[in-house]
């Protein structure tokens, strides 16, 4: 790595720790809802539920775990009795659910299961549960008691070893669908922003203007039959793409009957197709709200979406959303691109790129061609502050801009010194200024333009020497302890977590005293909140047992301050967790001091300047941050990633640049790498998985292997008889069990990735929040 590049050369990472078990949302948690289809109340008679359950085992030899679910479904909605059927039931359906990969209401049902009844089947069943959801602490008490109950069973034991392997092996294919729990749609809120409401007066004012008189139809005698006919010949032509026949059969079905609202939407449809959106627009508010369907909410979503009417876009997706039996929906998707686009469509003016809503969540796409070297676009964070390991190495904390001092680097040497020699440094070392909080004098900062604001923004909630709750953070800060028990256990200092909170507070606070109220209103709240609602928050750990001294060290802080309460509820402190786990990125001040002496003395060699070169001691550490960042936080992982991050600057402050570290097409996603690339398939997968909830099938990956014993390409495992499979001989990354598969991988896309492994340089402090083990 180069050194000039600094910390944001470093590999983004999302994540703090690895294993990870909370879904939690920025404000709130959303429940997981059930996305079959539900078969109705239909009434089973008891001679019929033995019949059923055969069905359901049936259809589990097949493999037909959707069909399963259904009929177990239909067997819970009826009047049953017997615990111990419900309890089977339950269990059964869990298996079923866990086949399928939804893991968290497959656990859900194997806790009531165990509930109805405990037996050893259900007492394996949530041990199996709570494995595949990555519980393992749980799942091993789980475990032990169900070896109480039958100390000889061969189930637990084999279960306990495949969890074993689970946690500590290289995470072998056949677990890469071992996480399906994580769900964009879910995660990402349909909270309305604050300005919303008056967003939708002014997009109301211009719709009048903009949609005319209401939409004639011809009015012929009224004939329920023949609008009916019409109806489902429009229908048809609409199917078959034919729009303008599909035009005329709708407008017919209105002429004969303009009271059936399935005709107006019928129209609406084919308006849409024809780009007609304000024409289409006119006829969906033709039916009343309350008769509206979900496809004719949804189909508003569009149309507002294309007429560039953001908000009521997402106010229809909104509605179509809740009318919806599952969550994730196409009206849902619709909602978080149209949202996307609000968020992000300023940030990306006159750049290359735009952010999208994609199966992953948020991506950057790029919009036009891109060449390798290009740098795509810059970004400040919003909250950041020095990691653990830095926390010595001095800097603004409200910009990041080293102070490192000539006495700093030089240390006892600089008493070594001639005059002359310390007269060379004096006047070609660039000007410090330190400025201390005068409250506190734990924080140091640049200037007093920096101390102001840090004191306005976030300090004057968190300083020790006001919030006396705060000194034990400091302290633990202070100490550059990266664990302690029931603290802390990262890299990342939990300072950010608190500046997070202080900014919310600060500003909450500022817009209560701007409206002169005595507390904050839910309006203050929220718009206090908005900056911080782009940033996802994905993680599957209730992570508050594993550090209850921080959690309560954060409870006392901000418990009230200056007449404000805000409480840290698990959730609340999960949530704010996994929001700096998973969108971290380190950086810091790229031309240090330092680098500035050296660039001053390259114009002034002589031989006092040789002289001092037995003084220096190499490139001083860097004091690197993490930071969150607005645009940066969308971009996706690749282990063959097409940009990369570098330190840099906007106006003056510390930032990061995204380049292009190859060409990339228009239309191309935009992708990074979270991890070290630079090392076999099996870690990268391992690392991905345990950190980041997720099995990486990039290209790199697809069409690397892990070891002799599979095929590349084939994927067949070697015979008890056979030696291990020959390895590429170039880049010793994918293994064949014939040429045949060697050369078909090869034309297939092994020749792109067919390059000598580079071993990762170590050296560097470049992966600073990779989460040390919690196992």
């Amino acid at each position: 790595m180069d050194k000039q590049n600094g910390a944001a050369q470093s590999v983004k990472q999302k994540h703090l720790f690895q294993d990870l078990e909370l879904q939690v949302n920025i404000d709130d948690t959303m429940a997981t809802e059930n996305d079959d289809l539900e078969l109705g109340n239909i009434g089973v008679a008891n001679d019929d539920i033995n019949l059923l359950l055969q069905e359901a085992a049936d259809a589990i030899r097949k493999e037909e775990y959707t069909d399963a679910v259904r009929i177990y479904e239909r067997l819970l909605d009826e009047d049953i009795h017997d615990v111990e059927r419900r309890s089977e039931i339950f269990e059964r359906r869990s298996f079923c659910l866990e086949r399928k990969g939804e893991f968290v209401r497959g656990l859900k049902d194997a806790e009531t299961a165990l509930k109805l009844k405990k037996n050893i089947t259900n007492q394996i069943r949530l041990g199996e549960a709570l494995t595949k959801c990555r519980r393992y602490e749980e799942a091993l008490e789980v475990f032990k008691e169900g070896l109480e109950m039958d100390p000889k069973n061969k189930i637990i034991t084999q279960n306990l070893v495949e969890m074993q392997h689970f946690i500590f092996s290289s995470f072998k294919g056949k677990e890469k669908d071992s996480d399906m729990s994580y769900n964009p749609v879910e995660i990402c809120s349909q909270d309305p922003y604050p300005e919303d409401r008056e967003m939708i007066q002014i997009e109301a004012k211009i719709l009048k203007q903009v949609a005319g008189e209401s939409p004639e139809i011809e009015v012929k005698t009224q004939d329920v039959k023949e609008s009916a006919r019409r109806l489902a010949l429009g229908q048809q032509m609409l199917l078959l793409g034919n729009h303008k026949k599909a035009l005329e059969h709708f407008s017919m079905a209105l002429a004969f009957n303009p009271n059936n609202d399935r005709c107006w939407g019928g129209r609406a449809s084919v308006f849409y197709a024809l780009k007609k959106y304000k024409e289409a627009y006119m006829d969906l508010v033709q039916i009343p709200k309350p008769n509206r369907t979900m496809d004719e909410w949804t189909l508003g979503g569009k149309v507002f979406y294309e007429l560039g009417f953001l908000v009521h876009g997402e106010l229809w997706c909104k509605k179509a959303t809740q009318l919806s039996p599952t969550k994730n929906c196409e009206p849902a998707i619709l909602f978080q691109q149209i949202r996307t686009q609000r968020v992000y469509s300023h940030s990306c003016k006159d750049l290359p790129i735009e952010v999208r809503f994609s199966e992953y969540g948020r991506a950057v796409y790029a919009t036009d061609d891109i060449k390798a070297g290009t740098d795509i676009f810059k970004d400040l964070p919003i909250v950041w502050s020095p990691i653990i390991d830095s926390v010595k190495n001095p800097a603004c904390v409200q910009c990041a801009k080293s102070l490192l001092t000539a006495a700093d680097y030089f240390g006892d040497n600089y008493l070594k010194m001639s005059q002359s020699e310390r007269r060379l440094v004096k006047d070609n070392w660039p000007e410090i200024d330190i400025v201390d909080c005068e409250k506190c004098y734990q924080e140091k900062y640049c200037s007093v333009k920096c101390q102001k604001e840090a004191w306005d923004t976030c300090h004057k909630v968190i300083c020790p020497g006001v919030n006396r709750s705060s000194a034990a953070l400091f302290d633990f800060n202070d100490r550059g302890e990266t664990e302690e028990d029931g603290m802390w256990k990262s890299e990342c200092s939990p300072m950010i977590l608190a500046r997070i909170w202080a900014q919310i507070i600060a500003e909450a606070k500022r817009l209560t005293d701007v409206k002169n109220l005595t507390a904050p209103t839910i309006e203050e709240w929220a718009l206090a909140k908005v900056p911080f609602r782009r940033f996802i928050a994905y993680g599957i750990t209730n992570f508050v047992p594993h550090i209850p001294k921080m959690v309560q060290v954060m409870r006392d802080m901000f418990g009230e301050w200056n007449g404000i309460k805000y409480p840290i509820s698990d959730n609340e402190f999960n949530g704010r967790f996994y929001q700096a786990a998973c969108n971290a990125q380190s950086f810091s001040d790229r031309d240090n001091p330092f680098k500035k002496f050296l660039n001053n003395l390259k114009n002034k060699m002589s031989q006092q300047t040789v002289g001092l070169l037995k003084y220096m001691k190499g490139d001083p550490n860097p004091a690197i941050f993490a930071g969150l960042f607005p645009l940066h936080s969308s971009l996706n992982h690749s282990c063959d990633n097409n940009v990369e991050c570098y330190d840099d600057y906007i106006d003056g402050r510390p930032a990061i640049q995204v380049r292009a570290k190859k060409n990339i097409k228009a239309g191309d996603e935009i992708l990074t790498s979270y991890i070290h690339v630079n090392q076999p398939r099996k870690e990268r997968r391992a690392q991905l998985l345990r950190a980041f909830n997720f099995w990486c099938e990039c290209p790199r990956c697809k069409f690397q292997g892990d070891d002799g014993m599979t095929c590349t390409h084939c994927h067949r495992d070697v015979g008890e008889s056979e030696k291990n499979f020959p390895v590429c001989s170039r880049c010793h990354s994918a293994w064949y069990c014939s040429i045949g598969c060697q050369r078909q991988n090869w034309k297939d896309g092994h020749k792109e990735y067919c390059k000598p492994l580079v071993k990762p340089n170590n050296t560097n402090n470049d992966n600073p929040f990779y989460p040390t083990n919690t196992e």
